[in-house]
This record gives structure tokens, C-alpha cells and sequence, in this order.
């Protein structure tokens, strides 16, 4: 086995870093340097840091870092790291879900990002197909990706999934909705979603978790995850306002969330209560634009 240094590797993470510097922002410079990355086989280089069992965690999650920057709208480093990696959707969420480092999850949700977005920066139609149908005529490794983000989504507190992972793929999806090429569309189509083996309705079974958290007292990151879904599927959608409004038991639920003690200073649970309060303040903003009816 090989043997690196310590200085091998503080260069190696030095140049990885330059990279990520050169290809992240969003004028056309940063976009001519990731299609100059992409030329120079610099996506292969970097998977094959990935690949190699003795990268550290810190080399791994500054790598994916990394590839997410260089990807960003480039469909040819795409197409590079497919015929380098035939499945890379997996190997990203073993790591999102799995990875003990916070660094490594937090990349590899970025790079989950790329891996579903189109050149323009939207939401892949393919991707959503397979959100909101079985969509078995698309690519079975975005089926298996889609699956497993909704699953882990809407997953309770005591489930085989920590809460990162909640939070995470409650994120993805709110990308993924808000980032499509329809969004009203999607959060239309958000409410006939299924998630888990049982295939229960994604958005109910989300609200479930949320209550289920909040009673007994979980993590606040599932609730923020989940609340953050909830406000993207809620925006200006008159439909799911509605289908939300329909339970008598969501709104105690949010009031509870806004209202509840904390330590002062909690962040995490400052974002709850925010949350929340959009929540409840978009429903508030649709109904009083609904025009009066006399009886």
C-alpha cells in the first residue's frame, strides 16, 4: 500500500479547494472555468480521489465539494462522470445517509443537487417524473435515487434514519419542487406523491413525522427539514393550501411549534418557530385573497 503524507495530502486539499474557488459563483467566468475543468479531466481526477480507500473523510468531502462546483450546469462533465462512475446516484446517497461526517453529508446533498439538475439549473423532467409517478420507463438508478429521498423524508423519529437524513432529503425535494420547470405544477402534483414500502401518501405521512417529532421531543433538524418542505409545497399553491387546511389538526399543530418553550439562543429552534409561522401566514395571505362572497 502506498504511503501519503501529510503534506501530500494538505497539497492535494489545496488544490481541490482552488478548484472549487475557480468553478463556484454564477457569472460567465465561473462558467467557462468548469467547462475548462470538465476539458482537462479534471471530473475523472476527482473521482478517482473518491475511489480510492485511502482517502481520508476531510479529502473525500472537500473532493465532492468539489465535483458538485465543477458539474454545475455541464452536461459534458455529467456525461464524463457517468462513463467514470456508472452509478454515482448511489454511491452519493450511501454517503448522505451514512457518512459519520457532517462535512461529507453536507457535500454530498449538494452534489445530489447537481446529479438531478438539468444545464439550466432546473430540476431534470426525468427526475420528477419519478418523484410523482413509478415511472418505470426512466432511468432505475433516478428511480431508486427518488425512492430513497422520499422514503427518508417522511421517515418518524425512531425509524432506521437519523435526522440529517430527514433533513437532507426533506431539502432535496424542496429543491427539486421549487427548482422545476413548473413549480405550481409540482406542488400540485406533490399531493398525489407516495413515499416508503407501504407507498403512503408523501405529504400526510410528512405532517405525521413532523407531529410525531414535536410530541416526543426529536432533534429539531427533522422538524426544520420537514417544515421547510411543507412552506415550499404551500407557496401560492391555492390547492395544497387547501388539502392542508382540510385537517383540523395541522393548525394546533403549528401554533404548538411557534409557541413552544426553548433555550434562549436555541437556532435551531428560532428556525422552527419561523417556519411555522410562514405556514401559517401563507394560508392567511391565500384566504384573504380570496374574493368576498355575499350570503
Amino acid at each position: 500500500m502506498r504511503t501519503i503524507v501529510s503534506e501530500d495530502v494538505d497539497n492535494l486539499v489545496a488544490a481541490i479547494d482552488i478548484v472549487s474557488l475557480l468553478c463556484d459563483g454564477a457569472d460567465s467566468d465561473a462558467g467557462a472555468n468548469r467547462s475548462s475543468c470538465v476539458d482537462a479531466g479534471i471530473v475523472e481526477r476527482l473521482w478517482d480521489v473518491l475511489d480510492d480507500p485511502i482517502s481520508s473523510v476531510h479529502v473525500k468531502a472537500s473532493t465532492v465539494n468539489c465535483l458538485a462546483l465543477v458539474l454545475r450546469k455541464t452536461q459534458a462533465g455529467m456525461r464524463r462522470l457517468l462513463a467514470q462512475c456508472k452509478n454515482p446516484y448511489q454511491f452519493v446517497l450511501d454517503e448522505l445517509y451514512r457518512s459519520e461526517s457532517a462535512g461529507m453529508r453536507g457535500a454530498c446533498c449538494l452534489l445530489a443537487w447537481e446529479l438531478i439538475a438539468d444545464k439550466n439549473g432546473s430540476t431534470r423532467g426525468d427526475f420528477m417524473n419519478c418523484l410523482f409517478s413509478d415511472a418505470s420507463d426512466e432511468n432505475p438508478a433516478l428511480v431508486d435515487m427518488s425512492s430513497r429521498i422520499k422514503a427518508a423524508a417522511v421517515s418518524s423519529p425512531n425509524d432506521d434514519v437519523d435526522a440529517a437524513s430527514v433533513f437532507y432529503s426533506c431539502i432535496l425535494l424542496s429543491w427539486a419542487v421549487q427548482r422545476s420547470k413548473a413549480p405550481k405544477l409540482a406542488r400540485t402534483q406533490l399531493l398525489s406523491a407516495t413515499a416508503g414500502s407501504k407507498r403512503e401518501k408523501l405529504v400526510p405521512k410528512s405532517v405525521r413525522s413532523l407531529s410525531r417529532a414535536s410530541v416526543e421531543g426529536s432533534v429539531p433538524e427533522i422538524r426544520v427539514g420537514i417544515l421547510r418542505l411543507l412552506c415550499t409545497w404551500l407557496h401560492n399553491s391555492k390547492d395544497a393550501t387547501s388539502e392542508f387546511q382540510s385537517s383540523v389538526m395541522h393548525l394546533p399543530l403549528l401554533v404548538d411549534l411557534m409557541t413552544k418553550e426553548s433555550v434562549r439562543g436555541d437556532t435551531a429552534e428560532v428556525y422552527t418557530r419561523g417556519l411555522a409561522a410562514v405556514i401559517v401566514a401563507s394560508g392567511l395571505l391565500l384566504e384573504g385573497q380570496q374574493p368576498n362572497t355575499k350570503s
